[in-house]
C-alpha cells in the first residue's frame, strides 16, 4: 500500500497462487482494487517467489515465471533462509549456478535472497 502514490498505472500485484495469476499476466492486463488496472508489456521487472516453501512449489513459481523477468531484472526468492524446510533454498542455489553468467548481483537480506540478473538473459 506505501506504493500507490508512485504507481501511477506502472504497477500492480495479483495476491494468488502464481498458476492462477499468470493467465491473467499474460492476458497484458491485471486489476487490483488497491490499483486499478495495468497493461503489462509481458515482462517483469521485480519478481518476488513468497509462495508454498515446499521444493515443486517454488521450482514451479521459478520455471513459470523467471522467464518472464526483464533485462535487468530481480528475483526475490523469500525465505531463502528458512529453518522449516529448503525448497527456497534449493531452488535458488539452482538458479544461481544454472545463470551465473547472467546474473550480475546477488545477497541475502533478511532471509530472502535477491538476485539481479543483467541487460541480457
Amino acid at each position: 500500500m506505501n506504493l500507490i502514490p508512485i504507481a501511477s498505472e506502472r504497477f500492480n500485484f495479483l495476491r494468488m497462487p502464481a498458476t492462477q495469476a499468470l493467465p491473467q499476466y499474460e492476458s497484458g492486463r491485471v486489476y487490483s482494487t488497491a490499483f486499478g488496472a495495468t497493461a503489462f508489456s509481458g515482462q517483469v521487472a521485480l519478481l518476488h517467489i513468497d509462495g508454498n516453501h515446499d521444493y515443486r512449489a517454488v521450482a514451479a513459481d521459478v520455471a513459470q515465471w523467471a522467464p518472464k523477468l526483464a533485462p535487468s531484472g530481480w528475483l526475490v526468492i523469500d525465505d531463502y533462509c528458512w529453518p522449516h524446510g529448503d525448497g527456497p533454498r534449493r531452488i535458488g542455489d539452482a538458479f544461481l549456478a544454472e545463470r551465473s553468467d547472467a546474473i550480475t548481483q546477488a545477497f541475502v537480506v533478511d532471509g530472502a535472497l535477491f538476485i539481479k540478473l543483467g541487460n541480457s538473459k
